[in-house]
């Protein structure tokens, strides 16, 4: 669930105005589906708007 910016922890200490920000909570385990995780976060960079 997104967490307003106001009460965001990430914002407060990083500080991320007017950018895209995509957080993973979570485990990351032997089980999970790492390279898709990976394949995401290339594609969001490599298609990002700067």
């Amino acid at each position: 669930m997104p967490i307003a910016k106001q009460e965001n922890w990430f914002v407060w200490e990083y500080n991320p105005v007017n950018q895209f920000s995509v957080l993973y909570f979570g485990h990351i385990e032997r089980c999970h589906d790492k390279v898709t995780i990976l394949q995401v976060a290339y594609y969001l960079v490599a298609n990002s708007r700067t």
